[in-house]
């Protein structure tokens, strides 16, 4: 072979091998809030992974009932240095460990394999479960927006209440101040300005569900809801403008420079810099299995409610 067609087979091969060498490896693509394809899945609902002070975090959570089981956060790590794009973490619950592999599956979703074995004892089995995630939010530091402190986020915890009484009975839309406003007896609830359909529609909403309660997450107004005696009511009317999600997928999100509360794809809520009111929001979601969020005259809507299950 003459020299120029040696020449010409080297620079082939090594193209090909060019060619056939996998993409930059990007370790920031694991950054963000995952949650199971599966909805009804039995084993891993969720998970959070984030960078943290040294190394990686990762939290996640199994199923159980009513809420899922928080598994806390342990140090998760690369494989090989992320040249198999892989993250492993190991999760000790005290009575089992179950080691958590993640890598990268078609579509931008996490295709995970888990193998936990106990340790209590008991002589249970091990098993393996096998499955996929999609995102949920957060990308390289949580949507561009500088991402949240390091470290795990707060627990969610709904404390206590902010919620005004009234008597749904003597609740009324009407022309105050010059404006339509919903009101009980002398204390105005809700303004409309001059939309007075709107007025009577949320008046009519209150009466149909015999709300007695109007309470706010924290701070106001970022979340309304409203609540029959001790619980928010479920039950439906027709024309209703809601947003429907899994309660158990509600988590709160750092994006765009602000803490959201998203689930199932949608983003529901906005908190600005607020991580403890969007925790708030997320344990008022969970502890009343609120599975669609309503509203009144969107955009910006004067009354937003919940309802549950």
């Amino acid at each position: 072979m003459s020299l120029k067609l040696w020449a010409r087979a080297g620079l082939a091969a090594a193209a090909f091998l060019l060619a056939a060498l996998p993409a930059a490896a990007d370790p920031g693509f694991f950054f963000g809030h995952w949650a199971n394809v599966h909805p009804d899945t039995d084993n891993i609902t969720k998970v959070i992974i984030q960078p943290g002070a040294g190394g990686i975090k990762v939290r996640a959570f199994g199923q159980c009932h009513p809420t899922d089981c928080d598994w806390g956060v342990t140090d998760g790590h690369y494989e090989n240095g992320f040249l198999d794009e892989k993250i492993k973490a190991e999760f000790n619950s005290g009575f089992s460990i179950t080691r958590l592999v993640m890598h990268r599956a078609a579509g931008g979703d996490l295709e995970y394999d888990a193998h936990t074995h106990f340790t209590d004892g008991s002589g249970r089995a091990p098993y393996d479960v096998h499955g996929h995630f999609y995102r949920v939010s957060g990308y390289g530091g949580y949507g561009g927006g500088g991402g949240p402190p390091p470290g795990p986020p707060p627990g969610p915890s709904m404390g206590a209440e902010d919620c005004n009484a009234f008597n749904p009975a003597t609740v009324t839309a009407s022309f105050v101040g010059g404006e339509w406003k919903v009101v009980d007896g002398g204390s105005w609830m809700l303004s409309y300005g001059g939309n007075a359909p709107a007025a009577h529609h949320a008046a009519d909403i209150i009466h149909h569900y015999h709300f007695d309660r109007q309470c706010f997450g924290q701070p106001r107004p970022a979340m309304m809801y409203w609540k029959k005696g001790n619980h928010v009511p479920s039950g439906n009317t027709p024309g209703q403008d809601c947003i429907g999600l899994n309660p158990d997928h509600a988590m709160a999100a750092h994006l765009g420079g602000s803490w959201k509360v998203v689930a199932d794809g949608n983003s529901l809520l906005d908190f600005g810099g607020n991580h403890a009111g969007a925790d708030q929001a997320v344990a008022v979601i969970q502890a009343y299995r609120l599975n669609r969020q309503c509203f009144i005259e969107r955009p910006n809507p004067s009354m937003m409610y919940w309802l549950s299950q």
